[in-house]
């Protein structure tokens, strides 16, 4: 239904159902996520992938979380290379290019998590 919605105005409509669904999962019990049928539906189907991917990318950063954000990012980063393998090239570049870039945001947590956990550790 939502899917025949999009279409009434593609390039319009698939980049804001991107923007307002949750475009992936936990995997069962495990924390690892997948993407949902119905973003790759609408991965598949947008003429604008792009911009569908604009808006799934924008869910690898959440709005409140507890523990970890690099840990976050890593899980992240496995629906990427679900993407890599796509066979749209746009869609493969993109995929590596996000990648790339939650690296160094998942190196520079870590380093900002080193630094806290330092500056606890002289508190009094």
């Amino acid at each position: 239904m939502l899917i025949s919605w999009a279409q009434t105005s593609p390039s319009k409509y698939f980049p804001k159902l991107a923007a307002i669904i949750k475009p992936f999962m936990k995997a069962n019990e495990s924390d690892s996520l997948e993407w949902t049928s119905l973003s790759m539906q609408l991965l598949e189907l947008a003429p604008d992938r792009v911009s569908v991917l604009r808006a799934f990318g924008r869910h690898f950063y959440p709005r409140s979380w507890s523990g970890s954000l690099a840990e976050i990012f890593e899980r992240c980063r496995q629906l990427l290379q679900v993407l890599v393998s796509y066979p749209d090239p746009i869609v493969v570049e993109w995929a590596k290019a996000r990648d790339e870039s939650l690296v160094r945001e998942i190196e520079h947590e870590r380093s900002q998590e080193r630094r806290q956990g330092v500056d606890a550790r002289f508190e009094y």
